[in-house]
């Protein structure tokens, strides 16, 4: 058998493993897998966990793509996370928290804290989307920004915990 009829074999497999890894893409009503993420600038690391009891704003960002990330990442501290902050939280006393992060492990550090310096962020991290656990690659998305909204209330009566609400 040639290596090209072995080849034109596989592509079944082949089609079968990419089908796969697009299927378990997450979207609104789908549970997050729990992960953990790099405080910026930082070695200490939050674990999705540590947000229980609130609503999470996950927003990914491309510090590359800074002109595109600082006006919807300012929007989203200053004008979404710090009004339920100022209300005591949402229509159900549960506050909101804003995990802003940074899907590239090395460099675009002056673009991060430019953003960050901009927009008045307070919880940055690195979510290292070369990594197999990241949390942006458990997510059906096509374009950076984007924000996530999760239920990290238990025992809620309209959501799962780790829900994607939006």
């Amino acid at each position: 058998m040639t290596m090209f009829h072995r080849f034109c074999r596989c592509l079944p497999c082949l089609a079968v493993l990419c089908l796969a890894g697009v299927a378990q893409a997450k979207r609104t009503g789908d549970v997050m897998t729990p992960f953990q993420a790099i405080k910026w600038q930082s070695a200490e690391t939050w674990k999705l966990e540590d947000f229980k009891g609130r609503v999470v704003v996950l927003l990914f960002f491309n510090p590359y793509h800074e002109q595109f990330t600082r006006e919807p990442a300012r929007v989203m501290q200053q004008q979404v996370i710090d009004h339920y902050k100022g209300r005591g939280g949402n229509a159900h006393g549960v506050p909101v928290t804003l995990l802003s992060l940074n899907i590239y492990p090395a460099g675009g550090e002056a673009q991060t804290n430019r953003i960050i310096s901009y927009a008045g962020l307070e919880q940055v991290g690195i979510d290292d989307a070369t990594q197999a656990d990241a949390a942006l690659l458990q997510l059906d998305y096509d374009l950076l920004p984007l924000a996530v909204i999760l239920n990290g209330v238990e025992d809620s009566p309209s959501h799962k915990l780790w829900e994607i609400v939006d």
